[in-house]
């Protein structure tokens, strides 16, 4: 019975450490990926809607919607 016990701990702790060592790997990859970075907000020089930069169109020096079906063209 004693030796079971050991084992038995001896397995737990195992786990313990793997599950630890698994984490910790997990919140290095957690760097902001290429998508997640800071990207600059224009306004629509019709309708005053903020959007990202990319997603704006630019037409004489003023962004423009480029996908919002409310602003008026």
């Amino acid at each position: 019975m004693g030796r079971l016990i050991f084992w038995l701990l001896i397995a737990v702790l195992f786990w313990w450490f793997v599950k630890g060592l698994l984490k910790s790997r997990k919140s290095e990859d957690a760097t902001p990926s290429e998508s997640a970075r800071v990207e600059d907000m224009v306004a629509c020089a019709r309708c005053g809607v903020n959007m990202p930069q990319s997603e704006a169109l630019l037409e004489g020096g003023k962004y423009y919607c480029a996908s919002n079906p409310r602003c008026l063209r």
